[in-house]
Protein backbone atom coordinates (compact mmCIF):
# COMPACT_ATOMS: atom_id res chain seq x y z
CA UNK A 1 0.00 0.00 0.00
CA UNK A 2 1.42 3.47 -1.43
CA UNK A 3 2.69 5.81 1.66
CA UNK A 4 -0.22 8.72 2.34
CA UNK A 5 1.72 12.11 0.87
CA UNK A 6 -0.08 14.06 3.82
CA UNK A 7 1.06 12.16 6.75
CA UNK A 8 4.01 12.79 8.26
CA UNK A 9 6.94 10.57 8.74
CA UNK A 10 7.24 8.82 12.08
CA UNK A 11 10.62 10.75 12.19
CA UNK A 12 9.35 13.71 12.17
CA UNK A 13 9.00 14.37 15.55
CA UNK A 14 12.93 13.78 16.61
CA UNK A 15 14.51 16.59 14.12
CA UNK A 16 16.54 18.81 15.12
CA UNK A 17 15.69 22.28 14.54
CA UNK A 18 18.13 22.22 11.42
CA UNK A 19 16.43 19.76 10.02
CA UNK A 20 13.43 20.88 10.37
CA UNK A 21 14.57 23.97 8.38
CA UNK A 22 15.80 21.70 6.00
CA UNK A 23 12.62 19.90 4.90
CA UNK A 24 10.75 23.19 5.09
CA UNK A 25 13.17 24.68 2.71
CA UNK A 26 12.81 21.61 0.19
CA UNK A 27 9.34 21.66 1.11
CA UNK A 28 9.04 25.41 -0.44
CA UNK A 29 11.48 24.36 -3.27
CA UNK A 30 8.80 21.35 -4.40
CA UNK A 31 5.54 23.36 -3.63
CA UNK A 32 7.12 27.22 -4.80
CA UNK A 33 9.27 26.57 -8.22
CA UNK A 34 11.57 29.26 -8.66
CA UNK A 35 11.12 30.73 -4.81
CA UNK A 36 12.62 33.20 -3.13
CA UNK A 37 14.04 30.83 -0.40
CA UNK A 38 15.60 33.82 1.59
CA UNK A 39 12.15 35.14 2.10
CA UNK A 40 10.88 31.99 3.08
CA UNK A 41 13.05 30.86 5.60
CA UNK A 42 13.47 34.78 6.89
CA UNK A 43 9.41 34.27 7.78
CA UNK A 44 10.20 31.06 9.02
CA UNK A 45 12.52 32.08 11.48
CA UNK A 46 10.24 34.67 12.34
CA UNK A 47 7.37 32.97 13.26
CA UNK A 48 9.43 30.38 14.82
CA UNK A 49 10.86 33.18 17.53
CA UNK A 50 7.22 34.68 17.81
CA UNK A 51 5.82 31.31 18.76
CA UNK A 52 8.45 30.57 21.06
CA UNK A 53 8.45 33.93 22.77
CA UNK A 54 4.21 33.65 22.49
CA UNK A 55 4.72 30.03 24.33
CA UNK A 56 7.20 31.40 27.53
CA UNK A 57 4.82 34.82 27.62
CA UNK A 58 1.31 32.36 28.41
CA UNK A 59 3.65 30.49 30.78
CA UNK A 60 4.03 33.66 33.14
CA UNK A 61 0.49 34.98 32.36
CA UNK A 62 -1.12 31.39 33.22
CA UNK A 63 0.87 31.60 36.59
CA UNK A 64 -0.58 35.18 37.58
CA UNK A 65 -3.88 32.94 36.54
CA UNK A 66 -4.87 35.21 33.07
CA UNK A 67 -4.22 34.82 29.33
CA UNK A 68 -2.14 36.15 27.12
CA UNK A 69 -4.59 38.03 25.23
CA UNK A 70 -6.09 39.60 28.53
CA UNK A 71 -2.27 40.87 29.41
CA UNK A 72 -2.23 42.18 25.96
CA UNK A 73 -5.19 44.37 26.56
CA UNK A 74 -4.05 45.55 30.32
CA UNK A 75 -0.71 46.77 28.53
CA UNK A 76 -2.36 48.66 25.88
CA UNK A 77 -4.58 50.35 28.55
CA UNK A 78 -1.31 51.14 30.44
CA UNK A 79 0.45 52.36 27.91
CA UNK A 80 -2.35 54.49 26.20
CA UNK A 81 -4.69 55.45 29.04
CA UNK A 82 -8.79 55.51 28.90
CA UNK A 83 -9.13 53.90 25.74
CA UNK A 84 -12.46 52.61 23.53
CA UNK A 85 -13.07 48.90 22.92
CA UNK A 86 -13.30 49.17 19.39
CA UNK A 87 -9.45 51.29 19.50
CA UNK A 88 -8.01 48.02 21.99
CA UNK A 89 -9.73 45.40 19.23
CA UNK A 90 -7.46 47.50 16.27
CA UNK A 91 -4.68 47.66 18.41
CA UNK A 92 -4.57 44.35 19.82
CA UNK A 93 -5.51 42.63 16.73
CA UNK A 94 -8.45 41.01 18.86
CA UNK A 95 -12.00 40.38 17.54
CA UNK A 96 -14.16 43.16 19.20
CA UNK A 97 -16.33 40.44 20.59
CA UNK A 98 -13.29 38.79 22.34
CA UNK A 99 -12.35 42.28 23.48
CA UNK A 100 -15.94 42.90 25.01
CA UNK A 101 -16.07 39.44 26.81
CA UNK A 102 -12.32 40.12 27.55
CA UNK A 103 -13.39 43.53 29.26
CA UNK A 104 -16.20 42.24 31.10
CA UNK A 105 -13.93 39.51 32.86
CA UNK A 106 -11.36 42.54 33.66
CA UNK A 107 -13.84 44.15 35.17
CA UNK A 108 -15.45 41.82 37.04
CA UNK A 109 -12.15 41.03 38.79
CA UNK A 110 -11.36 44.76 39.44
CA UNK A 111 -8.60 45.32 36.69
CA UNK A 112 -10.94 47.95 34.64
CA UNK A 113 -13.38 49.94 34.82
CA UNK A 114 -15.66 51.08 32.17
CA UNK A 115 -16.61 54.69 32.15
CA UNK A 116 -19.84 56.30 31.67
CA UNK A 117 -20.83 56.74 28.13
CA UNK A 118 -19.25 59.78 26.58
CA UNK A 119 -22.22 62.30 25.81
CA UNK A 120 -20.34 64.74 24.14
CA UNK A 121 -19.05 62.39 21.05
CA UNK A 122 -22.10 59.90 19.99
CA UNK A 123 -23.51 59.04 23.56
CA UNK A 124 -22.59 55.61 23.01
CA UNK A 125 -18.51 55.84 23.27
CA UNK A 126 -17.42 54.02 26.34
CA UNK A 127 -13.79 54.58 27.73
CA UNK A 128 -12.11 51.80 29.48
CA UNK A 129 -9.11 52.84 32.01
CA UNK A 130 -7.57 50.18 33.96
CA UNK A 131 -7.18 50.20 37.55
CA UNK A 132 -4.64 49.87 40.12
CA UNK A 133 -5.11 46.13 40.87
CA UNK A 134 -4.74 46.39 37.35
CA UNK A 135 -1.13 47.87 36.71
CA UNK A 136 0.25 45.82 39.42
CA UNK A 137 -1.22 42.41 37.91
CA UNK A 138 0.79 44.07 34.89
CA UNK A 139 4.02 45.26 36.53
CA UNK A 140 4.43 41.62 37.77
CA UNK A 141 4.37 39.60 34.46
CA UNK A 142 6.48 42.59 33.30
CA UNK A 143 9.15 41.84 35.80
CA UNK A 144 9.12 38.54 35.00
CA UNK A 145 8.79 38.70 31.02
CA UNK A 146 11.55 41.44 31.27
CA UNK A 147 13.92 38.62 33.14
CA UNK A 148 13.70 36.12 30.26
CA UNK A 149 14.12 39.03 27.24
CA UNK A 150 17.45 39.52 28.97
CA UNK A 151 18.03 35.97 28.94
CA UNK A 152 16.99 36.07 25.34
CA UNK A 153 18.75 39.16 24.43
CA UNK A 154 21.96 37.63 25.46
CA UNK A 155 21.90 35.36 22.64
CA UNK A 156 22.73 38.10 20.08
CA UNK A 157 25.39 40.61 20.53
CA UNK A 158 25.03 44.02 21.84
CA UNK A 159 26.19 45.78 18.58
CA UNK A 160 23.55 43.34 16.55
CA UNK A 161 20.75 44.19 19.07
CA UNK A 162 19.54 47.79 17.86
CA UNK A 163 20.15 46.56 14.08
CA UNK A 164 17.97 43.78 14.87
CA UNK A 165 15.23 45.85 16.49
CA UNK A 166 15.11 48.03 13.44
CA UNK A 167 15.03 45.62 10.95
CA UNK A 168 12.16 43.82 12.62
CA UNK A 169 10.47 46.63 13.32
CA UNK A 170 10.46 47.31 9.29
CA UNK A 171 9.74 43.97 8.81
CA UNK A 172 6.62 44.13 10.86
CA UNK A 173 5.44 47.33 8.90
CA UNK A 174 6.08 46.11 5.73
CA UNK A 175 3.58 43.20 7.16
CA UNK A 176 1.19 45.26 8.36
CA UNK A 177 0.77 47.85 5.38
CA UNK A 178 0.42 44.74 2.72
CA UNK A 179 -2.91 44.05 4.24
CA UNK A 180 -2.45 40.86 3.49
CA UNK A 181 -4.77 38.28 4.96
CA UNK A 182 -6.61 41.37 7.01
CA UNK A 183 -9.87 39.76 7.71
CA UNK A 184 -11.15 42.82 9.45
CA UNK A 185 -9.93 41.51 13.60
CA UNK A 186 -9.87 44.39 15.24
CA UNK A 187 -12.28 45.80 13.11
CA UNK A 188 -14.41 48.20 15.54
CA UNK A 189 -17.87 48.10 13.42
CA UNK A 190 -18.88 45.71 16.41
CA UNK A 191 -19.36 48.59 18.51
CA UNK A 192 -18.18 49.06 21.93
CA UNK A 193 -20.55 47.11 24.31
CA UNK A 194 -18.74 46.14 27.44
Amino acid sequence: MPADPHRAPAAAAQLSESEYQDAYERLVERMVPGAEMDAALLSMAVNRVATLIKQRQAVVFRELGRSSTAMHVLSTLAALGPTTPSEIARLTRVTAPSVSSLLRGLRRDGLVEVNSPDVEADGRTKLVSILPAGLELLREAMIALHGLEIEWARSVPAAERTRLVGTLRGLAQEVEDSGVGDSGIGDSSAGDDV
